[in-house]
């Protein structure tokens, strides 16, 4: 024997069958996405002489792309997907936590002030890279480039860190890879910054606008998100202090408390 089996499309409303239960429809999550981001508000390209930013809440998660731009200082005061910074001179380059990676390339004399998961660099020359990555940075077919500690503070930064689910305590900024080391000299193709790298100097933070100094924008270590840092031992040092506090928040104010002593004694 056969049998016939009969499919038919589920009715809603006035054309339901009132003796068969009605099950909700679940939207996919695609499908409640905004449709009405314009795409052209996270890209930065071909720009000069100037000085851009994006205030919390403009970028949220979204990727970031900055391109072929000349002498322009960028803030991305926001929670970041991704950044691909590249074919960039003379620019300098602050931003809040990138939950994947941020990818560097063909860019010469430039200042990156920058937290991602990742840290990629590729076909640069004479860069100074401020970096919290809790992977290792890679870096090749580049020379000259100066590594230092993240430090930046500004007043949503610590809810976007948060919302990147990043350990502030977990920072190889100073393990670097790279993939191309010098086969003509002994000198490796990039360095450590000094500890005291002057950031404030480097970003005019004199002359931040308004908008950004409402955002309490701020370089100063003693504020920084992410605790300073020497990373292996290659500041000159004669002493070694360690203390272990089980307490997040704890640890944070005792690093902070002691930061501020050491600014205020020299």
């Amino acid at each position: 024997m056969g049998s016939c089996v009969s499919f038919s499309k589920c009715k809603k409303g006035k054309d339901a069958d009132p003796g068969v239960p009605q099950t909700e429809v679940i939207p996919f999550s695609w499908e409640t996405r905004k449709t009405n981001l314009n795409m052209d508000d996270f890209v930065l390209k071909d720009k000069e002489n100037e000085t851009i930013w994006k205030l919390p809440g403009s970028v949220n998660g979204q990727q970031f792309v900055i391109r072929n731009c000349t002498h322009c200082l960028v803030y991305l005061l926001d929670h970041v997907n991704s950044v691909t910074f590249d074919d960039c001179k003379e620019c300098k380059l602050a931003t809040g936590p990138i939950v994947g990676s941020i990818s560097v390339r063909d860019c010469v004399d430039c200042t990156l002030v920058v937290a991602a998961s990742q840290f990629r660099m590729r076909d640069c020359t004479s860069m100074d890279v401020l970096l919290y990555c809790p992977t290792q940075p890679c870096i090749e077919s580049s020379s000259q480039i100066g590594f230092g500690c993240y430090q930046l503070f500004y007043d949503s930064i610590e809810d976007h860190f948060n919302q990147c689910q990043f350990d502030i305590w977990n920072n190889s900024w100073y393990n670097i890879y790279d993939f191309t080391p010098s086969k003509q000299s002994s000198e490796p193709n990039w360095c450590y910054l000094p500890y005291n790298f002057n950031l404030d100097l480097c970003f005019n933070i004199k002359c931040l606008p308004e908008q950004l100094t409402r955002h309490k924008l701020s370089f100063d270590p003693g504020l920084s998100q992410i605790p300073k840092t020497s990373g292996f031992s290659h500041y000159n040092t004669d002493t070694c202090f360690v203390l272990i506090l089980q307490n997040l928040n704890d640890a944070k104010t005792f690093l902070l408390k002691l930061l501020l002593l050491n600014k205020d004694t020299g």
